[in-house]
């Protein structure tokens, strides 16, 4: 955001089920041009993405949202919901969960339900709906898992295959300590 040379106001930003940082800025006769930045937090569903309260996925924006917000990797969710990805302006997730550079560390239970129709096209090398899963913490911790998810009509393509590359519709590439 660029606020020009002799501008006052105040902004506010908004969007769905974002929390910002600020919440608004206010300037008075600005001398220069000056770049502002607003940060925001996508909220989910519901939850605090604690283990305790997982933060709670029900629809395909949700899902959206966390492929790409990295940030929350090291996060807990929970599928609160089938979601078809195939219904008119649900939107595909932006690539895997998870890659080399910042992995998924968290968990996800899929609560016994299903995501449908999942296109996933990468040319990273890890590739699934979760591209690099690498557990967190000390050997034997349990905190990182993928479970009770199911999988509907999954399509997984690799558009830059290199003889590292690894994927899988449901994780590309899964890291574990001993015997987790």
């Amino acid at each position: 955001l660029t606020v020009p040379y002799g501008w006052s106001g105040t902004i506010t930003p908004a969007k769905a089920q974002f929390v910002f940082t600020p919440d608004a800025a206010s300037f008075t006769n600005v001398q220069n041009d000056i770049g502002f930045v607003f940060w925001g937090d996508y909220q989910y569903g519901g939850g605090d993405g604690t283990q305790a309260d997982p933060y709670q996925l029900w629809t395909a924006d949700d899902l959206y949202e966390l492929s790409v917000m990295n940030h929350d990797w090291d996060k807990h969710f929970i599928l609160m919901n089938d979601i078809d990805l195939s219904e008119p302006n649900a939107p595909q997730p932006d690539g895997p969960i998870g890659d080399m550079s910042a992995c998924f560390r968290g968990s996800f239970n899929g609560n016994h339900h299903t995501i449908a129709h999942l296109t996933i096209s990468s040319s990273i090398e890890d590739v699934g709906l979760f591209g690099f899963v690498w557990p967190a913490g000390e050997p034997g911790s349990l905190n990182c898992f993928i479970k009770n998810l199911g999988l509907i009509d999954p399509t997984i393509a690799l558009t830059s295959p290199s003889s590292a590359a690894c994927a899988g519709a449901l994780a590309g590439n899964v890291r574990s300590y001993g015997d987790n």
